[in-house]
């Protein structure tokens, strides 16, 4: 059975969300990887605090299963969720959220630009693919601006997925992992 995937690393909600929304439609994945999602429920807010109800406006039969991963404490908006997004043309289940090492909580991303203080997280769903059960696993990584160092946060990120991926014989692994290649 052939699965077309997109991983699309949104920037802060969508700051390109007219070019990534084009992106997306064109390309008409069956299984779209979204990291970086806002999901502010206000329709006066700018579209890329609107993420998740713009993307899955435009994708009405998809399922789709939001991850946050924090809470922004905007200044002028007020808090909305940042996290990641998974769209699917077939049924999503079992969907969990895993931090790698921070947990949920609120951030000012306005006035803390050291996004290495930021929690990480893998958003986990199941699809049925024909006959086979496939785990999905999307992944927004902790952020470093250290270059190719293995950090311990770093470290964490490759024990918690290689748990999570252990015992599934079908797995698509996707999304932002904040690594440099060598």
């Amino acid at each position: 059975m052939e699965c077309k995937i997109v991983s699309l690393n949104i920037w802060n909600g969508g700051r390109l969300l007219d070019q990534a929304l084009e992106f997306l439609i064109n390309e008409k994945a069956d299984l779209m990887f979204i990291q970086e999602a806002y999901y502010g429920q206000d329709p006066s807010f700018d579209d890329r605090f609107r993420t998740v109800q713009l993307i899955t406006q435009a994708f009405p039969d998809y399922f789709f299963e939001f991850a946050p991963a924090y809470l922004d404490t905007r200044e002028k908006e007020g808090p909305i969720e940042e996290g990641q997004l998974i769209l699917s043309r077939w049924p999503l289940s079992g969907a969990k959220n895993i931090f790698f090492d921070i947990p949920y909580g609120k951030y000012d991303q306005d006035h803390h630009p050291d996004f290495s203080i930021f929690p990480a997280n893998v958003q986990v769903a199941d699809i049925q693919l024909g006959s086979k059960q496939c785990r999905l696993l999307n992944v927004h990584g902790p952020v470093f601006n250290d270059g190719l160092a293995d950090t311990d946060r770093r470290l964490r990120m490759r024990v918690v997925l290689l748990e999570e991926i252990a015992s599934e014989d079908l797995v698509i692994l996707g999304g932002d992992f904040n690594v440099r290649a060598a």
